[in-house]
């Protein structure tokens, strides 16, 4: 699981004060460093990664795009349309309406639709 804090700007200064020191030596041995993102991480998107590569200011330091970094179930879920038929056994008539409505909160959280059959 991600840290709770990764997307507090703290992390994001102390992330650039950390390549900084990582960019000069890098120059001082002529190579690059590169920095990939991920959504759980500091560099969650485009938009922060060029932040900080710009803040680091060293020609010596780029950044490169792993897309699959971007994925998440509810991107996938999105894209693919996709639908999943799930069956409850061993729960009483009683114990569906209380079944279904945890299913429909757990798969609120990622974003997920949950349709009843009708």
């Amino acid at each position: 699981m991600p840290h709770g804090d990764n997307w507090k700007p703290t992390v994001k200064d102390q992330l650039i004060k950390s390549w900084r020191e990582c960019a000069q030596t890098a120059a001082n041995h002529g190579i690059y460093i590169s920095l990939e993102g991920h959504q759980v991480a500091v560099l969650d998107n485009a938009q922060t990664t060029r932040e900080v590569v710009d803040a680091v200011d060293s020609g010596w330091v780029r950044s490169d795009l792993d897309s699959a970094n971007r994925i998440t179930l509810k991107t996938v879920m999105e894209a693919l349309n996709l639908t999943y038929l799930l069956i409850i056994e061993g729960a009483s008539a009683e114990q569906l309406p209380a079944t279904s409505q945890f299913l429909h909160q757990t798969a609120a959280d990622p974003g997920i639709t949950v349709r009843d059959k009708s």
